[in-house]
């Protein structure tokens, strides 16, 4: 299938803002039968493809993840006349989460760094104290420890609802709408 003309491989990793009016004119002019006319349904499902883990200035950059946004794209593209809907989640978050700094204070007033592991040992010592919620927070942290997954990381901030890392990438919010 021909690339429409606002999609460019190379700019994939970019940011920018949607250029509806492009992706619409080069919907209108695409040779592909409608969707709901498909007997046999093809849905794709695109795992937290956002900007806040795939743009490379982003607070939680994954490495790779222009690549896999790329292929992504290509795939969608080439795959256009068999795909019948198209599924996106979104990592979202608000300011006052577990594995967020907000969440924990130390007796100098400081909130900890990001990638800070707290422990429930932190907890009880003083190191790391909640700001609010305490037992639940205190019991929380000890329940991950106890089932051997990990030691509460606290994360940068990202993908904040509202917020513009919260959105896809536009190459690939782009890409969706043109399926559209």
């Amino acid at each position: 299938m021909t690339r429409p003309a606002f999609y460019n491989e190379s700019q994939v990793g970019e940011f920018f803002l949607p250029r509806y009016d492009m992706v619409m004119q080069e919907a209108a002019k695409a040779d592909v039968k409608p969707a709901h006319t498909d007997t046999f349904k093809v849905g794709v499902l695109g795992i937290d493809a956002q900007v806040g883990f795939c743009y490379p200035q982003a607070s939680l950059f994954v490495p790779g993840a222009v690549g896999d946004v790329t292929r992504a794209c290509n795939f969608l593209l080439d795959n256009m006349d068999t795909i019948t809907n198209l599924y996106f989640t979104l990592d979202t978050h608000r300011t006052y989460q577990v594995f967020f700094n907000t969440l924990f204070i130390n007796d100098a007033g400081q909130h900890p760094e990001p990638y800070t592991m707290i422990s429930a040992a932190d907890i009880d010592s003083g190191k790391w104290r909640p700001v609010t919620n305490q037992k639940e927070i205190r019991d929380y942290v000890e329940q991950l420890e106890s089932l051997g997954r990990y030691v509460l990381t606290i994360w940068p901030f990202h993908t904040m609802l509202g917020s513009t890392d919260h959105a896809l990438m536009p190459s690939l919010y782009e890409v969706a709408m043109y399926h559209s």
